[in-house]
């Protein structure tokens, strides 16, 4: 099992390399923004029987203003809830963002799928085992944007996989 202090202070390098460090110059620049964000969820497998929680910070780029395309950099923390057991999940994903022709004044949808390198806590989720600390994740999903006031909110649905990517030999113990 991996050391719950290393995947703490892991979490927290990945969270600090993503903040930004100056928002007042990302605040007057319109091609570029950080966002922090939380989503809760399930594991899609009945089997697993899984509760999580994923909390994101991520800094945006746009590539084009004609084809509305953005690349985030987002620095991830999981939390898995399995058996009664915590597993902590933290990573760096390179995410591609599209947004879609709006839809009314200040409503975006968007679409973004991207993949990343995650550190794991614990070698697997109940009986599935990836054999190391190191796992990748695979994630796609579509959302709106939309302003209260003068605050940009995200309503999102995300698939994200993790997975050894068959690099690692599974054990099973």
């Amino acid at each position: 099992m991996i050391n719950k202090k290393l995947c703490i202070l892991c979490t927290t390098f990945l969270l600090a390399i993503a903040l930004p460090t100056s928002t007042k110059v990302l605040a007057e620049n319109k091609d570029s923004y950080f966002e922090i964000g939380v989503g809760v969820g399930t594991n899609l497998l009945q089997s697993l029987d899984t509760q999580q929680v994923l909390i994101i910070s991520a800094m945006n780029w746009r590539v084009t203003e004609k084809e509305k395309l953005w690349f985030r950099l987002e620095g991830d923390t999981e939390i898995i809830k399995a058996d009664n057991k915590i597993i902590l999940v933290a990573g760096v994903a390179p995410m591609v963002r599209k947004i879609l022709p709006e839809v009314k004044n200040d409503l975006i949808t968007f679409f973004e799928a991207g993949a990343g390198l995650n550190f794991i806590s614990r070698d697997g989720i109940k009986d599935r085992k990836f054999g190391g600390c190191f796992i990748f994740s695979i994630m796609a999903g579509a959302g709106i944007k939309f302003k209260i006031k003068n605050h940009s909110m995200n309503f999102s649905y995300r698939y994200r996989h993790l997975s050894n990517g068959g690099f690692i030999p599974k054990r099973r113990n």
